[in-house]
């Protein structure tokens, strides 16, 4: 265990002190555990974001344990990060290591902090890139996301932008998503082309199928732009017309 203390001392790299940390527990998970404050002295937690994740995720391999006692500084490093596409890959990476850490470490994390950067998150397709990965780790603190989204949803303009969020929060679980089709339909619904519609749920399956299809549900042909569109609205769900994957 010396060597590894030795060679963690002199390391630079945040993801070879993972590797080092990894291959100590694979010797022994007791003895790996005193490396813990040499870890914490190299300060990892000031490196890259997506290093940290990915050294977190090699010592999750190694030692869950181990990895959980690392938690709250790898936080700190989230919680300071600016970009949520960047400190979501970071959590990803650890989910990759250990689903149990990557849960330990969201369910850490305020609600009503997350809540708020996803509030304050200008991009509402990175806000639902956010939701999927706090899902990830934790159901119910993503759960508590909900009304958030819903108003990143009624404020914004881009439908497209709107149909990515809700097919990323798709792939995350369909019950959320499922809550979010009254904030969103109208938006597909006003929709000139039917054409556009059906390629909106499309995208939608691709995230979720049933979510895709009580989508579909709840279009009113009656809100259609024009003629063309609510003939295509009421073929979509008499079902002759088909659009999800």
């Amino acid at each position: 265990m010396e060597n590894f203390k030795d060679w963690i001392e002199s390391e630079k790299s945040s993801i070879q002190i993972g590797e080092y940390v990894r291959l100590a527990a694979a010797e022994s998970e007791e003895s790996a555990r005193e490396l813990i404050p040499y870890i914490e002295s190299k300060r990892i937690s000031k490196g890259d974001i997506i290093r940290v994740g990915e050294c977190l995720r090699l010592i999750a391999l190694g030692s869950g344990k181990i990895a959980e006692k690392l938690i709250p500084v790898v936080k700190i490093k989230i919680e300071s990060e600016k970009d949520t596409v960047k400190a979501g890959e970071c959590i990803v990476r650890i989910f990759k290591g250990s689903r149990e850490v990557a849960g330990k470490l969201l369910e850490s994390f305020d609600s009503g902090k997350l809540r708020k950067e996803i509030e304050s998150e200008n991009d509402v397709e990175r806000a639902g890139f956010l939701f999927r990965v706090i899902a990830l780790g934790s159901k119910d603190a993503a759960g508590d996301l909900i009304p958030a989204i819903k108003g990143k949803l009624a404020s914004e303009e881009n439908v497209e932008k709107i149909v990515e969020c809700v097919r990323l929060i798709a792939i995350a679980g369909e019950k959320p998503a499922e809550e979010l089709i009254p904030v969103f339909k109208n938006r597909i619904e006003s929709e000139e082309s039917i054409g556009r519609i059906c390629w909106y749920l499309r995208r939608i399956s691709e995230g979720n199928r049933n979510v895709a299809q009580k989508t579909i549900d709840s279009l009113d042909p009656e809100n259609a732009k024009n003629a063309d569109t609510k003939r295509g609205i009421i073929e979509l769900k008499a079902g002759t017309l088909k659009v999800i994957i």
